[in-house]
């Protein structure tokens, strides 16, 4: 019974170029222009009609110093623009449909120092230390029957460090490590609801690290060439863990981190040019109970959403090149 738009247009423009036999630059800008509306024809719950737009030109620039062939070093600045969604309008936080035009866009200032390292093919590694200021980013204020309602917070924080790494053991061993840590806070007090949310406290939704970890094992070589599944088998286990969530603005609830173990395998044969594999895996192997995920700001502190136990999955894929 609503008549809902979104509309988003943006024009950009990107130039790189060798500053140097050792560095090269990229910069870029884009402009973007977002408009929503909404035009409610149920009236009998409240009028939810209204329109809103938001505009912002980002600018990016970057600088890479190619230190060797296999060794690059990079520094690179860009600034954000987030307008909110169409969901994110839709309640002003009565509980009842009212088009949110006091919901600013989310602009930000991004900072980024990085190397990626590939002494030879067997060995890859990637290196991000990154910053992330962000002002009037939107955030829940409230969650209550089914319906959230979303406030800009003045500012917020976001630093850490991310790491790719992929290593061939041996050839059929393959191990490979993605970890991020981040320190997400709210940078700036304000009240949420009737509540006062200090300086420092942690962005609920965000566990402070993650890791995922693999060892592969294949009956075939694995030289990490981008092709067609090899004839053969692989099998292979993962391991990930996430630290803890915190559920609400004030931090007065949180979730414990976890821990899980995943199997996987598969066996490909050679159909013609293409290929056919069966696999199966099966998650949460030692069927860990674990909060998932978080409803933020929930209003009845129902914040808690649970994971999935252990599951497992089979399945065919035939490719056939055409």
């Amino acid at each position: 019974n609503e008549d809902n738009r979104a509309e988003n247009n943006d024009v950009f423009i990107q130039a790189s170029a060798l500053v140097s036999d050792k560095v090269s630059m990229v910069a870029g800008l884009r402009h973007s222009t977002v408009r929503l509306s909404s035009a409610d024809n149920y009236l009998s719950d409240g009028n939810g009609s209204g329109s809103v737009s938001y505009q912002a030109a980002s600018p990016v620039l970057g600088l890479t110093y190619h230190a060797s062939d296999d060794l690059n070093l990079y520094a690179n600045y860009g600034k954000g623009f987030e307008g909110p969604t169409l969901a994110e309008v839709a309640y002003s936080g009565g509980g009842t449909p009212a088009f949110n035009t006091a919901i600013n866009a989310s602009s930000s200032q991004h900072y980024e120092l990085g190397i990626k390292w590939a002494p030879s093919s067997r060995l890859r590694l990637d290196f991000t230390l990154f910053q992330i200021n962000s002002d009037d980013e939107i955030v829940v204020a409230r969650s209550s029957g089914g319906n959230t309602s979303f406030k800009n917070a003045p500012g917020t924080r976001r630093t850490g460090w991310e790491l790719t790494s992929s290593t061939q053991l041996a050839a059929n061993w393959q191990a490979t490590l993605a970890a991020t840590q981040i320190d997400a806070t709210f940078s700036q007090a304000f009240t949420s609801g009737t509540s006062g949310i200090a300086s420092g406290n942690r962005i609920p939704g965000i566990p402070k690290h993650f890791i995922f970890s693999e060892l592969l094992w294949s009956s075939q070589s694995l030289d990490g060439a981008k092709r067609l599944p090899k004839p053969g088998s692989q099998v292979g286990i993962e391991f990930t863990q996430a630290g803890r969530l915190y559920a609400n603005d004030t931090n007065t609830a949180s979730a414990d981190g976890y821990a899980t173990l995943n199997l996987k395998a598969s066996h490909a044969w050679a159909v013609g040019a293409g290929s056919l594999t069966v696999y199966g895996r099966i998650d949460n192997l030692t069927d860990a109970r674990y909060v998932g995920s978080v409803i933020v700001n929930q209003a009845l502190s129902q914040f808690y959403e649970p994971a999935p136990g252990r599951t497992w999955t089979l399945g065919l894929r035939l490719i056939l090149p055409l």
